[in-house]
């Protein structure tokens, strides 16, 4: 549960509820959530969320993830017990620099053991950080059952720090927000209200909010339904849990013009 918001609800209903607080502040609007319409419509399919203002206008707000790339989850599950326990083991840290490590998409293949894999790459990494030259370089992590490349970045720094993230990312966006906007799109639609929101949630830095926006703005005449849409929001959720916030930005139509941070 994200600290601040009502105890019982689903991650996705915090996150509406939290959207709806920032969004009030920001537009000078007092909208509540009435029902949570896909929750009492079990029959069929319903928008996340059905909000209400003192003036009785209603508001539908639908969420849904956007993946990076095709397939993202399940490469993240590999690579968050491999790559993502450097990033937290304060003794991996090299004083005077930051060391960035980037294994490729897909690059931990399935069926094996990925908790020794881990520890074979964290062995491999306290032994050989001093000595990875500055800049970028890529080395082979030895005494593997696979090949397994690492691109090393190593930047001078008055305070050392590890950071992981994954490279050669399939340029799948366009495929995962057609299927979003067809999943959920007609939902919205159908929803009798005043105004409709789209809560886009992604949890990682590797797609930047003009391009998603730039992206939907192509699909507008692919989706005609897009002109019963109001606003598209995205959610960034990536690092709440060390910042104690989430931010909010307005990416359709118009572009990226509007954004707002809530603490949780």
């Amino acid at each position: 549960m994200i600290r601040g918001v009502k105890a019982g609800l689903r991650r996705d209903q915090e996150l509406v509820a939290l959207f709806l607080r920032g969004y009030n502040e920001k537009s000078g609007s007092d909208y509540r959530v009435r029902s949570w319409a896909d929750e009492a419509e079990r029959q069929k399919p319903a928008v996340e969320a059905v909000c209400e203002d003192t003036a009785g206008r209603l508001l539908a707000i639908e969420h849904t993830l956007v993946q990076p790339f095709w397939g993202e989850k399940e490469d993240t599950q590999p690579f968050r017990v491999v790559f993502v326990p450097l990033e937290r083991d304060v003794s991996l840290r090299l004083p005077d620099y930051d060391i960035e490590l980037w294994p490729s998409v897909g690059s931990i293949p399935k069926g094996i053991n990925w908790a020794e894999v881990g520890e074979r790459v964290k062995s491999w990494f306290r032994e050989n950080r001093a000595v990875f030259p500055e800049g970028g370089s890529t080395h082979p992590v030895p005494g593997l059952s696979f090949q397994l490349d690492v691109y090393v970045q190593k930047t001078r720094q008055d305070d050392g720090f590890v950071f992981v993230g994954r490279s050669n990312m399939p340029d799948t966006l366009d495929r995962v927000l057609e299927k979003a906007l067809a999943d959920k799109l007609p939902k919205l639609v159908a929803a009798s209200v005043n105004r409709r929101i789209l809560l886009l949630e992604k949890d990682g830095p590797s797609r930047g909010y003009v391009e998603i926006g730039r992206l939907i703005e192509g699909y507008e005449s692919r989706f005609p339904n897009l002109s019963n849409v109001d606003e598209i929001w995205i959610v960034n959720t990536v690092a709440w849990e060390s910042e104690g916030a989430l931010f909010y930005y307005k990416i359709w139509p118009g572009g990226v013009t509007l954004r707002f941070r809530v603490k949780v």
